[in-house]
């Protein structure tokens, strides 16, 4: 056995309450200062639609349904409160899936992380803005051919987010934007809506989510939709 196997196991064992006390540690110190972190894990289980081609290959059409080949990496969003009321965000996302239609084989996975901002307009909406960081890689095997393809960029997005109080200790949550114009991506877009039901430093949420992303490179040329329902939970630190 090797015996750096044990140390590396501990190591990672010691790394989740590390992180979660430094995290601790920073929300109580922003805390002080009227700073508000909240903490997202959440799961999103999507349909995979569409078409695109990699390599050169005839295009490939894309119906991949839960509970289909859908492997997804946990995401992770944190939202960060400044003292004017404005909010920074910071959202991570990996999702992979397979389709065997026969002779068509297709494997298509997304990478993303973004970061936002928003402007606080009255009424609990804001107006957002930020950068995704986006690869998408594209596998696609027909009779014996296989080609593949993956491409890396950065869009820019704007939108609008809003949350409203439904009833004691339930919230309802939106947000929509679109980006890309051609800078990175043709065009991308999303929207969701979150049902939460929680106390004043925690909440339980259910609701939707749907991304888009067209991109034509000569390597790849896509047009990809996920949605699918979101389950998650919110930690105010």
């Amino acid at each position: 056995m090797d015996a750096s196997g044990p140390v590396r196991g501990g190591r990672g064992r010691a790394l989740g309450p590390s992180l979660l006390a430094a995290l601790a540690l920073g929300g109580a110190a922003l805390a002080q200062d009227d700073w508000r972190l909240t903490i997202e894990p959440y799961v999103w289980i999507p349909t995979l639609e569409g078409e695109g081609s990699a390599d050169g290959s005839p295009d490939a059409d894309f119906d991949v349904d839960f509970p289909g080949e859908l492997s997804a990496a946990l995401p992770l969003a944190l939202r960060l409160a400044t003292p004017g009321g404005n909010t920074w965000r910071f959202d991570g996302l990996y999702a992979r899936w397979e389709d065997d239609d026969g002779a068509l084989n297709t494997e298509a996975a997304l990478s993303l992380v973004e970061a936002g901002f928003g402007w606080q307009t009255g009424g609990g909406w804001e107006l957002t803005a930020g950068l995704r960081a986006v690869e998408l890689e594209l596998e696609v095997e027909l009779g014996g051919a296989d080609s593949d393809a993956s491409e890396a960029w950065i869009d820019p997005w704007v939108g609008a987010a809003g949350e409203v109080e439904l009833a004691e200790r339930w919230t309802l949550r939106t947000w929509a934007d679109i980006g890309g114009f051609g800078i990175g991506s043709d065009l991308t877009w999303q929207v969701a809506a979150l049902a939460g039901w929680g106390g004043e430093r925690w909440r339980i949420e259910l609701g939707y989510r749907a991304l888009a992303v067209a991109f034509d490179d000569d390597d790849l040329d896509t047009e990809l939709l996920a949605h699918g329902p979101i389950l998650g939970v919110a930690f105010g630190l």
